[in-house]
């Protein structure tokens, strides 16, 4: 089972412990954290200078924040999609099938 990660400020604890002259070993024991974890924060903030994650690998995101407010939109108001169905069509929906219940222009007259 993997472990959690190490949160920023513990990161920084190590390597602020580990510059006070705090062996790795004494490290991992006051934190709680594998050793291994404590070497490779100390590794990576002297290769690095920082203790902040790099980029993760992945794909790519599809939607950007405006598309996601128009997915979530979708989803507040009950339109149900297949997730297939909803990025073919999520930029090509009428007004109309948004708001079902609001009064045509007919009827406002």
């Amino acid at each position: 089972m993997p472990r959690a990660e190490i949160s920023g400020f513990d990161r920084t604890r190590i390597v602020a412990l580990f510059q006070a002259g705090f062996s790795n070993h004494r490290i991992a024991l006051d934190l709680g954290i594998p050793r291994s974890s404590v070497i490779r924060t100390i590794q990576r903030f002297q290769e690095t200078g920082s203790v902040e994650n790099g980029p993760r690998s992945g794909r790519p995101r599809v939607t950007d924040d405006r598309g996601n407010r128009y997915i979530a939109l979708l989803y507040n108001i009950g339109i149900d999609f297949q997730q297939v169905q909803l990025s073919d069509r999520i930029f090509n929906i009428r007004f109309e099938e948004l708001f079902p219940l609001l009064p045509s222009e007919e009827d406002c007259e």
